[in-house]
């Protein structure tokens, strides 16, 4: 019999202490990047990402005959990098990338098959609102982001740093449902009028949302739609993750930081 396990980049627990946040959105969690990163050769870290973008990503995924034409799937990788973290719109990244929408629809499934990458389904929870349904696509490491969208010579800006810190957020919670196996579906949530949960795990009748935000500070109002869903009981759980040092309580959310998050993952997903 099969046992199916899936593998990921360094989560947070795998590496030496607690990197900077800057650090890790700029260049993710490959093993032999942090291994460059951590002996302080940034250098080697930024070889050894534009090397795995070139090599593998588009040249043995071709090799491997999973795309025809190299010149279509290079574009296409280049704009769904910089769509990634965002609801996905086939029609658009078909426009911008050239490539018919079909073939656009057959990128991605190649993306998946190949584990580089995810979708994230709206929640289909019956809430008394309307709902956005169109998925969201992450990509697996902030690193491979930044790599495919020729940023990796360019300091972090506010533009891509909040979907770099969702995106580590998406990998970590992915990593610890694989390896503690305590099963579960993620999502997230979302109506028209920009009310917003980043990622909900749910597993029966329970449902955890987490809210995540890259400032270094907390506004209370970024919990509200958090404790919304709580007070309607469509949620049990809501938390917070931000940059920031201090623990917080924000209604019935509980605010806390990135290390304090990948460290205690256990305690709202059991």
């Amino acid at each position: 019999r099969t046992v199916n396990r899936s593998f990921f980049p360094l989560i947070l627990s795998e590496m030496k202490g607690v990197p900077p946040v800057e650090e890790l959105l700029k260049w993710g969690g490959l093993p032999a990047v942090r291994s460059a990163i951590d002996a302080g050769d940034e250098r080697a870290g930024l070889e050894l990402l534009e090397a795995y973008v070139q090599n593998y990503l588009k040249i043995e995924i071709q090799e491997e005959a999973l795309v025809k034409k190299l010149d279509g799937f290079v574009r296409f990788l280049e704009v769904a990098a910089l769509a990634n973290a965002q609801v996905t719109n086939i029609a658009g990244i078909s426009r911008d990338a050239a490539v018919h929408r079909p073939t656009v629809q057959g990128y991605f499934e190649v993306l998946t098959d190949t584990l580089l990458g995810a979708w994230l389904p709206a929640w289909r929870r019956k809430v008394k609102v309307k709902q956005v349904g169109h998925p969201k696509f992450y990509l697996f490491d902030p690193g491979v982001v930044r790599a495919l969208t020729g940023r990796l010579r360019e300091p972090l800006d506010n533009a891509e740093r909040g979907t770099l810190f969702e995106t580590w957020i998406f990998h970590e919670l992915r990593a610890h449902i694989a390896y503690s196996g305590c099963g579960g579906d993620l999502s997230y949530w979302a109506t028209p009028s920009d009310s917003e949960v980043d990622f909900i795990w749910s597993r029966g009748a329970r449902a955890v949302g987490f809210e995540v935000k890259s400032s270094t500070t907390w506004r209370p109002e970024w919990a509200a739609t958090l404790n919304e869903l709580i007070e309607q009981k469509h949620l049990q759980t809501g938390i917070g993750v931000y940059n920031g040092t201090e623990r917080l309580k924000i209604g019935k959310v509980d605010v806390v930081p990135l290390s304090f998050f990948a460290q205690n993952l256990g305690l709202w997903l059991n």
